[in-house]
């Protein structure tokens, strides 16, 4: 008989623990899930009483040329001011504008107006007045526009525009580029949670834990460091997890679960700089998970190779030393090199292009890369690397 409610003592504890860890992860979830629906609502009705924004979110959902939507989404912002609705087409014609640039020629005037255009409309997204759930989601999402823009070439002019003014200039607490996106994306989380920043962050914050092993033996305080960032790489992961699974339940959104791929393929870059540093990997295998971010890419846009996937799926590969994966290797660069009009497309403003000057921390990967495929090394050379380039250590 004791041992009787013993066992149903046991039994209703483990209950309540579940009950009360369930609820915990709901809550996290429907937090995510309302606020969304909060959104998409919004969108709807813009849609149906907008045909201007309707025509742009089916390009988008369509994956058609962003320089289409500009002129339809100006039209729509200027009937929107001053409504509810004013945000949706003002963070869709940023997001446009600063990826349109982003394709221009960099010293094409335009280029550098639609620059300027994109993150003032940023910035104005960022400094609403008021904070209701969706609101404060968008504001969210205008930062993450802001640190994208700046996970290109141009990087540094980004950061030059946004340090102009608060709070933006306070982010720039030392000068280099992934310090400023850090607490850029940092900002957006304490607004609202987006998959695809939690796991951007992740990666960054691992990239740095990987760089102090390097130095750890001449500085001990890195490896306090290390300890203390590996529980917030562990914390955003967990937290990009459940806000993966809310994107998953959208599918019937294209214009949200676009996001998927790129917030996969973070949470993967980041699971290998964590286990260079560690030598754990909680995350998962690290090569599944890149390679469900790249099938992820071609569900969600087939018409699309995945060049930064791919890419950071064989500079992975090419960090574990092993001559049987260089032909994998070698097919990974090629799917992306080998594209038509590759070279017209990029040269001047594609990663491989201008990593030569190490903008983003790249160019030792490129350079790894390029000993493994002479042709990618061609490439490269084609897209303006001299000899010299593939000589410097950044």
């Amino acid at each position: 008989m004791k041992n009787k409610k013993i066992y149903i003592t046991f039994f209703i504890l483990i209950t309540l623990v579940v009950i009360f860890v369930s609820i915990f992860f709901a809550q996290q979830f429907m937090k995510n899930k309302i606020a969304r629906e909060n959104a998409i609502p919004h969108i709807q009705d813009l849609a149906d009483i907008d045909p201007d924004f309707n025509k742009s979110i089916q390009i988008i959902d369509n994956s058609g040329e962003l320089i289409d939507t500009v002129p339809l989404l100006r039209a729509s912002l200027e009937k929107q001011r001053g409504t509810k609705y004013e945000v949706f087409p003002k963070l869709l014609l940023a997001t446009s504008l600063g990826w349109v640039a982003y394709l221009l020629d960099e010293n094409d005037p335009q280029a550098n107006q639609y620059l300027r255009e994109s993150i003032s409309l940023l910035k104005e997204i960022v400094a609403h007045p008021s904070n209701p759930i969706y609101i404060n989601s968008k504001k969210a999402t205008a930062l993450q526009a802001m640190e994208r823009l700046s996970f290109t070439y141009r990087g540094p002019t980004i950061q030059a525009l946004l340090i102009e003014t608060e709070p933006y200039k306070s982010f720039d607490t030392d000068g280099t580029l992934r310090t400023f996106q850090k607490n850029l994306l940092s900002y957006s989380e304490s607004l609202y949670p987006i998959a695809g920043v939690e796991t951007r962050l992740a990666s960054l914050y691992a990239r740095d834990m990987a760089e102090y092993v390097q130095n750890a033996a001449q500085d001990t305080t890195l490896k306090l460091k290390i300890e203390t960032q590996k529980n917030t790489v562990q914390k955003l992961i967990t937290q990009g997890d459940v806000s993966i699974k809310e994107l998953e339940g959208l599918k019937a959104y294209p214009l949200f679960t676009k996001d998927i791929p790129e917030t996969l393929l973070f949470k993967a870059i980041a699971a290998q700089y964590y286990f260079e540093a560690t030598g754990e990997s909680p995350f998962g295998n690290i090569e599944t998970l890149y390679k469900k971010a790249i099938a992820s890419a071609e569900e969600i846009n087939p018409k699309k190779i995945p060049g930064l996937h791919l890419y950071y799926y064989a500079s992975y590969l090419s960090t574990l030393n092993d001559p049987a994966r260089y032909d994998e290797i070698k097919s990974l660069l090629k799917r992306n090199y080998t594209q038509e009009n590759y070279l017209e497309r990029t040269a001047g403003k594609g990663l491989f292009a201008t990593e030569k000057n190490n903008i983003l921390g790249e160019k030792q990967n490129i350079i790894r890369l390029a000993k493994i495929d002479s042709d990618f090394k061609e490439i490269l050379v084609k897209l303006g690397w001299t000899e010299a380039d593939f000589k410097q250590t950044p």
